[in-house]
């Protein structure tokens, strides 16, 4: 009874509300009609037992404003004209977009920072870099997907690193980007993205200062993250004292592991000689009597790196 009556006291204040704009709508249940970008959503709490829509020509800045300071706002997600269906499908369970039958797919995400996002010009910067066959939507102003479709001439990993940083210059914003696995879009498709997603979010949090995450990138600092305290004492203790006392020299390691042990390109990123290298992967032998071109020396050292990061973090 008394959720009940709480109902019907939101109920009623929305219906006040609702009177002062004649053009708003007022539903008691969740709709698709709330990704609707020329509305305005609002919930008197978090239960969302009611929903009030205002069109956005009908409210100015501060009457919007006073709204959201005593009534919960939902933001709505804009999306492509191209959607066809894929927000639906890959959120809500929907149908699989007829246009996607028989072909293979990945979803890059993109999640940006910094000032605000003008998503308008955000998604026509990066469309330059693509095809015309992706898709485009945004789960809120920050958060992004591209639909991208596989081909012979997919963009590679260090190709949309490249293109996210150009943006990151361009537009003055952050840009984190998960690139997904190529898939036949079926029933399943959904499922993955959906792991895809929590992956990156995980990612987000354990690695703040990656730019361009894959599976592949993210599974050992999740392993990382879970490893037992004692345990994490045991194995990385000496380590991550050695990487306290030298900043320069935890980079080298971490850098020369993530590009195969190859001295020359690890130099290049770097910017230094690779006599300069070579000096540091010495001195971190010595020191900790670890040759990392033995691989079980290398994968265990690589762990202590994503410890010690995700310790600095």
């Amino acid at each position: 009874m008394i959720h009940i009556n709480l109902i019907i006291g939101v109920l009623t204040m929305l219906t006040k509300i609702q009177q002062l704009y004649p053009n708003s709508i007022l539903m008691d249940h969740k709709s698709s009609i709330l990704f609707s970008e020329s509305y305005l959503w609002f919930c008197e709490n978090q239960n969302h037992e009611v929903w009030l829509g205002i069109p956005s020509q009908d409210i100015d800045s501060k009457e919007f404003a006073l709204l959201k300071s005593f009534l919960v706002f939902h933001e709505s997600i804009p999306k492509s004209h191209k959607d066809t269906g894929w927000f639906e499908f890959l959120f809500k369970h929907g149908e699989v977009p007829a246009v996607s039958k028989g072909h293979r797919y990945r979803v890059l995400q993109l999640q940006f920072s910094g000032k605000e996002i003008d998503n308008e010009n955000t998604e026509s910067a990066l469309k330059g870099f693509f095809s015309d066959d992706i898709i485009i939507f945004w789960e809120n102003k920050n958060r992004m997907y591209i639909i991208d479709k596989e081909q012979k001439d997919q963009l590679n990993e260090e190709e949309l690193f490249s293109i996210s940083k150009t943006i990151e210059t361009d537009l003055f914003i952050n840009v984190f980007l998960y690139v997904g696995k190529n898939s036949l879009c079926s029933k399943k498709f959904s499922n993955v993205f959906l792991k895809e997603r929590a992956f990156f979010n995980y990612a987000l949090t354990l690695s703040p200062q990656e730019r361009v995450f894959t599976f592949e990138k993210i599974f050992p600092q999740i392993l990382t993250s879970h490893i037992p305290e004692d345990l994490h004492h045991v194995l990385f203790a000496n380590i991550a004292e050695i990487f306290k006392d030298g900043p320069d020299l935890f980079v080298t390691i971490k850098i020369f592991l993530e590009n195969n042990m190859n001295a020359s390109m690890t130099a290049k990123k770097l910017y230094i000689h690779r006599n300069t290298l070579q000096y540091r992967l010495d001195k971190f032998s010595e020191r900790t009597g670890i040759h990392l071109k033995d691989f079980n020396s290398a994968v265990t050292v690589y762990f202590a790196c994503l410890a010690f990061e995700q310790s600095t973090n």
